[in-house]
């Protein structure tokens, strides 16, 4: 009969897993509050046609800098195996989502841009 118990939890990986989450969360806040720094998120939530989307060097300049933020919440999901249920979707929500959102995305199809995703 084979045990399949392998033995009490290493303390040592919980540590280096909770700071690595740490740091990570860190790096994520440190962005998002760098782009809200920069970026006015009225002026990029209020542009919504198609056409002052493109040609506006705010939301251009705004989704440029979206790319680091993106990068640390990648990050973030390298380590969220140690999250609590819900809490790296709360992390992101927190962090993440509204400068994404200020930028937006452009529907095609309708010409103006969408910022609910």
């Amino acid at each position: 009969m084979m045990n399949n118990f392998s033995g009490p939890p290493n303390n040592q990986q919980e540590n280096e897993n909770n700071i690595e989450k740490q740091e990570a969360i860190k790096n994520l806040q440190e962005a998002s509050e760098k782009f809200k720094a920069e970026h006015s998120l009225e002026l990029l939530f209020s542009i919504t046609d198609k056409e002052e989307a493109v040609v506006s060097p705010e939301r251009s300049a705004a989704k440029e800098d979206l790319k680091p933020l993106f990068a640390a919440l990648r990050a973030l999901g390298e380590v969220s195996s140690s999250f609590q249920e819900g809490e790296y979707e709360e992390i992101k929500e927190k962090y993440y989502n509204e400068c994404s959102r200020a930028v937006g995305m452009i529907n095609k199809y309708l010409d103006e841009v969408d910022h609910t995703r």
